[in-house]
């Protein structure tokens, strides 16, 4: 329960830190609608993790796991989509005001967010495709599927982001 409750605050925490404004210096106001995005993904991602922990012990099937992610692929589409703008919008910006130095930066997290987003998906696909389910031999690396891929997915883009942004 804590990893996930974990795993939610991260996963939402990154979206609005990718709703940073270059212009005002500080996290943009989030509209309601943003705001009920994000609490509908924090929903959605609790509940399709929850399915996942308890998939085992009450032998859910496959097609019950596949609905639970229904919402949270597509919210997660929205999002990412919505983050690609306001980057593209930020950029843009920096653009006219010729600022180069951010510019570049934000260019560069532009393409790591979609790096990011293409590798959350192909972690969260791993997680639903867990082939440690199936066999009991395979049991002991359950971890990496299940929590694993996300967390070293998440510290490559922590660790390249930090590098991107570090003062010049």
């Amino acid at each position: 329960l804590m990893t996930t409750l974990a795993f939610t605050w991260k996963a939402v925490a990154m979206f609005e830190m990718l709703m940073f404004s270059p212009q005002k210096g500080a996290v943009e106001d989030i509209s309601l609608k943003g705001h009920a995005a994000l609490l509908a993904f924090m929903v959605a991602i609790f509940n399709f993790k929850v399915v996942l922990a308890f998939r085992n012990c009450h032998n859910i099937q496959m097609e019950r796991v596949c609905l639970n992610a229904v919402p949270v692929v597509l919210i997660f589409a929205t999002l990412v989509a919505w983050t690609q703008s306001t980057l593209g919008a930020a950029i843009e910006m920096l653009e006219e005001q010729k600022d180069q130095t951010k510019l570049a930066m934000y260019q560069k997290l532009r393409i790591v967010a979609g790096v990011g987003a293409l590798g959350a998906g192909l972690c969260g696909a791993l997680q639903i495709l867990d082939p440690t389910v199936a066999d009991h031999k395979l049991w002991g690396y359950h971890f990496l599927p299940s929590e694993g891929a996300f967390q070293i997915l998440f510290a490559v883009l922590l660790s390249t982001c930090m590098v991107i942004c570090l003062p010049s």
